[in-house]
């Protein structure tokens, strides 16, 4: 009894704990609105920020950090695209961010395909077409990489299970 007791109350401090450290919905939403107002004194148009809003709260609510997709929209903007073409590159990026990658690293990746395109004159759909295809890539490559570790972790499990079978064979046999 006493053992169900202490269990309960651990849970019980545990629960109290996340409840008063978890960032509020008014402190994400203060996040958001901050991220808005900084974009847009760098120049994005209102009616591109509403249509950024939610994959930017979607990024902050998943811990994207805020000085990261200012660098990204911003990045985006100032090479050309607006509207559906920066929404829509913006959506490539989130993507990459659902799929386990980094800001940094994604941001990294959206800079080398502009700089790529640059002395090819794309502009507006087409940059967008090549960030897309660029963060299909990508996230190709993560899906990959996360499989391979899954498959060595696999291994790894198999080898100690055969070590375990070895050894209580020979425990057995002796």
């Amino acid at each position: 009894m006493k053992r169900l007791l202490c269990i309960f109350t651990m849970i019980s401090f545990f629960s109290i704990s996340v409840a008063f450290y978890s960032p509020s919905a008014e402190a994400q939403d203060a996040d958001l609105t901050g991220l808005i107002k900084d974009l847009q004194k760098s120049g994005i148009a209102d009616a591109d920020l509403k249509d950024l809003s939610k994959p930017m709260k979607h990024m902050l609510d998943k811990g994207a950090d805020k000085g990261d997709i200012q660098g990204i929209v911003t990045d985006l903007s100032k090479n050309g695209l607006s509207g559906k073409n920066l929404t829509g590159s913006f959506d490539s990026v989130n993507g990459l961010f659902d799929a386990g990658d980094n800001l940094k690293d994604a941001r990294k990746n959206i800079r080398k395909t502009i700089r790529d395109a640059a002395p090819k004159g794309l502009r507006g759909n087409e940059l967008a077409g090549e960030i897309r295809k660029s963060a299909e890539h990508r996230r190709k490559n993560l899906r990959d990489a996360m499989e391979e570790r899954r498959k060595n972790r696999q291994k790894k499990v198999e080898h100690m299970k055969d070590q375990v079978h070895d050894n209580r064979d020979n425990i057995l046999n002796k």
